[in-house]
């Protein structure tokens, strides 16, 4: 996926390194077995785009960069948050392979790993904490537990077929609920408040299920040698996802980039209440390019 921030030049570059810095001091501080684990995850990259929605949201408020130090702490703290849903992912789906690299629980087991996950969760409410956003933490726990009922929901639903209403409403709260937060938190390290605010929230959540559709449909139709992941691993475990409801029938990938398309399009559209600046232009030109990613 390419995300078209060249118009920020290397603030954002220099934000993103300062991001990943307060990550691996918040893993470090703690020391052990399971820091270790949780660094070499660190270290195998990711695209990093919830810090990214966190640090452009808050260059949309009147704050601007004068939010920085608020807005990294927050970005850090998301990022916490998404390694630490990996994890615990890789364990539900018996997944082996993650950013091209041997999964937590591939190598040290599934209760090593779900100990790795909660040591991340739990410096990533340490962070959160350490920013000064108010309101910041209810935000993080609602989308943290939003998440966690989102996959719940799936679970409940392995080996029976899914509407695309409920496809929907399941993708919106395992991954829209976190990018929605991120930009609500980086809206409000920025400044911003009331119907931009809410707007901003909105365009996260969108392009959070938007997102979301081409990674189920990459797990059928990806290279594994750019997303770095076991191509199938949905499939194999009976959960049906949007591309696994129509796999088989001429044109599944089409509607499925389609689908992605239409919810990256709505994100759009929440922009238009958000003032506008090069990070606004920034949050639509990452929505036009989402739906058409490789990896």
């Amino acid at each position: 996926m390419s995300l078209r921030l060249a118009g920020l030049g290397p603030e954002l570059a220099a934000d993103l390194s300062a991001v990943d810095s307060l990550v691996r001091s918040s893993i470090e501080a703690r020391p052990g077995a399971a820091a270790s684990a949780a660094l070499e995850l660190l270290a195998a990259g990711g695209k990093r785009l919830r810090p990214v929605l966190v640090l452009l949201s808050a260059q949309c408020g009147p704050a601007g960069i004068g939010g920085g130090a608020r807005a990294a702490a927050a970005a850090a703290a998301v990022e916490l948050l998404h390694m630490a849903s990996l994890v615990h992912d890789d364990v539900v789906d018996r997944a082996w392979l993650r950013r091209s690299r041997p999964t937590v629980n591939a190598r040290f087991g599934d209760a090593f790993a779900v100990q790795v996950g909660d040591l991340l969760l739990a410096q990533a409410l340490l962070m959160l904490g350490s920013a000064g956003i108010p309101g910041g933490l209810v935000v993080f726990a609602e989308a943290a537990a939003g998440m966690a009922g989102g996959e719940l929901a799936q679970l409940g639903g392995m080996g029976r077929p899914r509407t695309l209403g409920t496809y929907l409403k399941v993708i919106y709260r395992k991954t829209g609920l976190l990018t929605g937060a991120c930009c609500q938190l980086g809206g409000m390290a920025g400044g911003l408040a009331g119907h931009a605010l809410h707007s901003l929230a909105k365009y996260g959540r969108r392009l959070g299920a938007s997102f979301q559709v081409g990674d189920d449909l990459l797990d059928v139709v990806g290279d594994a040698g750019l997303t770095g992941k076991v191509p199938g691993a949905d499939r194999a475990m009976a959960v049906h996802t949007l591309p696994g409801l129509s796999h088989g029938e001429r044109g599944f990938e089409h509607r499925a980039r389609t689908l992605s398309a239409l919810l990256a399009q709505a994100a759009q559209r929440a922009l238009v209440a958000v003032p506008p600046s090069p990070a606004r232009q920034a949050l639509w030109d990452v929505a036009e390019d989402l739906p058409w990613r490789t990896a």
